[in-house]
This record gives structure tokens, sequence and C-alpha cells, in this order.
């Protein structure tokens, strides 16, 4: 059985929102997907760039046994740089080539201001 990860979501923001924060403040978003077979994969981009560090995923397997329950948290210390950036959020189940994205929009504000 193979079940794509019907939505991969940003908790706590609709898909587009604008996220205010201030720059050098720490920020974690996080992203989730439920009942999903296989685990897929999570990548996190600011802009097009591929988040690597800050970066953790936890992977559950579901009390059925078969399917997984994904989390994936994206630690930042935004700067004036990720001002207007877009950051995605990407689960792909590789089984079955199906990619589920969400994405918010940064809006740094100038932390002495």
């Amino acid at each position: 059985m193979i079940t794509v990860p019907t939505q991969s979501r940003i908790v706590g923001f609709y898909e587009g929102a604008i996220i205010t924060h201030h720059e050098q403040s720490p920020l974690q978003m996080e992203c989730r997907a439920e009942n999903t077979k296989p685990a897929p994969r999570v990548t996190w981009f600011i802009g097009d760039m591929v988040r690597g560090n800050g970066v953790f995923t936890e992977t559950v397997l579901t009390e059925d046994g078969i399917t997984y329950n994904i989390t994936s948290r994206l630690n930042i210390m935004p700067i004036w740089r990720h001002d207007t950036s877009i950051v995605r959020c990407v689960m792909e189940n590789l089984a079955m080539g199906e990619v589920s994205t969400n994405s918010v929009v940064l809006n740094i504000t100038c932390k002495y201001i």
C-alpha cells in the first residue's frame, strides 16, 4: 500500500501566509503530514536554497503499523536578506513521484526599529 501525503502544512499558517518576524530573533516553523506510506522525504527551502542546517524531522509509525506521521521543524535566525523570501516545506513520496508543498512568505523587520 502506498499513500501520498494528502497535504503537508506549515503549522499555524495558511498557504501563502505572510510571517512578520524580527531579524536576528529565532524562528521555528513546523511542517506535518499524516498517515503516509512510505514515509516521505522532507526538504525545506528558503527561496531556492535547500536548508539542511536547523532542520529536524521525526517519523513516527502510526498505531495501525502501516502508515507514518511526519513532523519536520525548521529553525532559523532570519536576517534582512530573508525579507520577502518564500519558505517551502516539500514532502515527496518517492515511490509514486508525488509531491506535496506548503509555503509562506517572510516579512523580516529591522530589530532596531
